[in-house]
Parts: C-alpha cells; sequence; structure tokens
C-alpha cells in the first residue's frame, strides 16, 4: 500500500492504508507514525455483492499503474 502526503502547509490530515492480510508486516516498518487499526472491512461480508462493480473499477485503472503498484 502507499499513503502519500495528506496535509500541506503545516495543516493537519489523515490517510487510509488498505493492506490485504499478507502484507501487515509492512507496519513493522511504519511502527513511528500514529496507525490505527479499523476493524470495517475484517468482515468480508462487507464487500459481498459489490464483486461486479470492484471488478468494473478495476477495469478503468491503466494496467500501467497496476504494474507500478508494487514497484519503488
Amino acid at each position: 500500500g502507499r499513503v502519500g502526503r495528506t496535509a500541506r502547509a503545516g495543516k493537519s490530515g489523515h490517510g487510509t492504508l488498505l493492506l490485504c492480510e499478507w502484507e501487515r508486516h509492512f507496519l513493522k516498518e511504519i511502527d513511528g507514525l500514529p496507525v490505527k487499526e479499523s476493524q470495517a472491512l475484517k468482515d468480508e461480508s462487507v464487500l459481498a455483492g459489490h464483486d461486479a462493480a470492484i471488478r468494473a473499477a478495476l477495469r478503468t485503472v491503466p494496467k500501467e499503474t497496476k504494474a507500478s503498484a508494487y514497484q519503488e
């Protein structure tokens, strides 16, 4: 996952970082940041019935963007 700058010019801000369960180890790399875990999406039933909408949205993302998602 990636969270970029969320505030500018001394203002506060917040971001949302979505991780798959297998990406939890990344949290160790940002242990100095005030990260709070949300239970909102832990229950997969939240996404039930939205598969088609999610797939349609993903089709609009350029292939190059998808390919670079895990590259530095």
